[in-house]
């Protein structure tokens, strides 16, 4: 069985609604490994530091740059939320502008002004708060060009988070009004994560941006070798670094192991504990 090396990087797949209500026991495992001092991160925690620029001199290093950088690209998750946004819940307001209750949501019968404020109270405000959320992660570790080219962006989906703060249609003409509107918005918000971003390029799609968030982890891990600690990332991403083209574990500075030999250890270890 495959197990976490204690001296280096270990990258380790899991299910999210799995591995959240154990973190503590996760933690507890991992100690008894004798790694009492590593870190653990979360999926979108991990960070290490990358040196740019410079000149080296006598074997020393000057005018370097040195800044912190996410494990799991935030511009890459960003984008995906945006993605998910226009996959996921712009079908369904656009059902809700046409005048029809969106079989998927489950709430056939129910007046459309209930089904429309419980649609915005539990999908867009969901979506609005992450993207702020994940867009304050960058404005965190002071990324400069980042930061000028969310901007626009930032100002946008903060306006929008307070505009649709108290879902309020009164009847099946207000749904319709209000679904035509957050359309509208959302089309500005794509527009000007697409015009300051991509250079006016088309939103990749979500599942292609989760497999570039996989490359993204593997170049990280790879660069961080000199981390140590565990870093829990969704199985889908495990599977994709290791079914990469010309992908070596040989050649890896982390170990990776799967949520099943994870889990495996785990269950061993918590059988122990037992009395």
């Amino acid at each position: 069985m495959k197990s976490l090396d204690p001296h280096r990087l270990n990258i380790v797949g899991e299910s999210h609604p799995e591995s959240g209500p154990r973190r503590q026991e996760e933690k507890a495992y991992i100690q008894s490994l004798g790694m009492q001092n590593a870190q653990y991160w979360k999926e979108d925690q991990f960070q290490y530091s990358q040196t740019s620029g410079g000149f080296k001199l006598f074997g020393k290093s000057f005018l370097t740059k040195t800044t912190e950088q996410f494990g799991d690209s935030v511009m890459l998750r960003l984008e995906m939320r945006l993605a998910d946004v226009k996959e996921k819940f712009i079908p369904l307001a656009e059902q809700f502008a046409a005048g029809n209750n969106p079989p998927a949501l489950g709430v056939a019968g129910y007046p459309l002004e209930q089904a429309w404020n419980s649609f915005v109270e539990s999908a867009f405000k969901t979506e609005s708060k992450q993207l702020l959320l994940t867009m304050h992660e960058l404005l965190a570790i002071d990324d400069k060009q980042s930061i000028d080219q969310l901007q626009s962006l930032h100002q946008h989906i903060e306006q929008l988070s307070h505009k649709y703060q108290t879902p309020g249609a009164l009847n099946a003409q207000d749904v319709q009004t209000q679904a035509k509107a957050l359309l509208q918005d959302w089309a500005v918000a794509e527009k000007l994560f697409c015009r300051d971003v991509k250079a006016d390029k088309a939103l990749d799609s979500s599942a292609s941006l989760n497999k570039q968030r996989s490359a993204a982890m593997a170049a990280s891990a790879q660069a961080a070798g000199h981390s140590v600690g565990v870093w829990k990332v969704g199985q889908s991403h495990i599977d994709d670094i290791k079914n990469a083209p010309g992908f070596d574990e040989r050649a890896l500075n982390y170990n990776i192991l799967t949520k099943d030999e994870f889990n495996q250890g785990l269950a061993l270890w918590a059988q122990q504990q037992q009395p």
